[in-house]
């Protein structure tokens, strides 16, 4: 089934709307297949505003980004886009795992607007964990 961009987006707001945290892994199957069309930004974005917490989808939401930095890295060309989506993900799942592959992101040369998107996920992360530790 090839699935256009504003069906997928339909679906997207369908299952954030609803909360269906169940559909994870089959929101990364659907990733794993569109990341480099358009619906994959709107897919991961909705992946990590539904994973909090869950493991499974921080480690390969994590991982993703990695990938991408060694690419970016090796001189391959990488859909921005896709990576500006994969940090606004990471932001949403708020998980100091990401930390790492955040700094990787800041480190890899990319444009500028990545560099502070990447930042300011970053500091939202640090600032989230400083919150509820005080608390």
């Amino acid at each position: 089934m090839k699935l256009r961009s504003w069906q997928g987006t339909v679906a997207l707001i369908g299952i954030q709307n609803t909360n269906h945290r169940e559909n994870l892994n089959l929101l990364w199957k659907l990733f794993q297949e569109y990341r480099e069309l358009p619906v994959g930004s709107d897919i991961i974005i909705a992946i990590g505003r539904l994973g909090r917490e869950n493991s499974f989808i921080i480690e390969n939401v994590n991982s993703f980004l990695s990938q991408k930095n060694v690419l970016f890295r090796s001189g391959e060309n990488v859909n921005y886009a896709v990576i500006s989506a994969g940090i606004a993900a990471i932001m949403e799942l708020g998980d100091s795992s990401s930390f790492p592959v955040l700094f990787e992101t800041l480190l890899a040369g990319f444009p500028e607007v990545i560099a502070m998107e990447a930042s300011a996920a970053f500091d939202f992360i640090g600032e989230t964990l400083n919150n509820f530790c005080i608390m």
